[in-house]
């Protein structure tokens, strides 16, 4: 009986997967795998989102406000924080985030409260090389939330590659 209760005092796994920008009927027609882990799990078939877009839409869904409450409103807006993944590292979750969406990445800092998190949008060619996108977001933080071309500082972009662990990689994926 102990061995029963401590079990379902465990955190269960948790994936939540957003395919924003694809009808329900692609969904059901192209990916068998998701439909059947649907049956089990939760599933919201006729979910709405609180924006136009897709910044402001992913922190509505990581803190539960709606764009008029958290602020963001427009590209080129930083996250404060994700109050989901927040409450989820307090009850002992590892967060994992991987992400595709350029908005939901780490140029507007959507990774900040994940244990780790991927950019699979593509110049990315090595992950062991050096994160492309948290370089950027550094230097956007820099610049007082300004990215532009000329906010890079070579010399220090090169002493970056050089300085990794996996310069090759790194200059590549630069």
């Amino acid at each position: 009986l102990l061995a029963v209760l401590f079990r379902l005092m465990q955190p269960q796994n948790i994936v939540l997967i957003v395919w924003d920008a694809c009808r329900l009927d692609m969904v059901k027609s192209h990916a068998p795998t998701l439909c059947s882990l649907a049956g089990s799990n939760l599933w919201f078939e006729h979910a709405i989102t609180p924006a136009g877009h897709s910044l402001p839409s992913h922190v509505s869904l990581m803190t539960g406000k709606y764009p008029h409450e958290h602020g963001i409103f427009r590209q080129g807006q930083m996250i404060d924080s994700l109050t989901l993944l927040k409450t989820l590292d307090k009850q002992g979750y590892t967060r994992y985030g991987v992400s595709a969406n350029g908005f939901a990445s780490s140029m507007y800092g959507f990774d900040k409260d994940f244990d780790e998190f991927y950019n699979t949008q593509g110049q990315m060619i090595f992950p062991t090389g050096l994160d492309i996108h948290k370089y950027g977001r550094r230097i956007r933080e820099e610049n007082s939330g300004n990215f532009d071309i000329n906010s890079i500082n070579y010399i220090d972009l090169i002493r970056t590659i050089v300085s990794h662990d996996q310069p090759l990689r790194s200059a590549i994926n630069v």
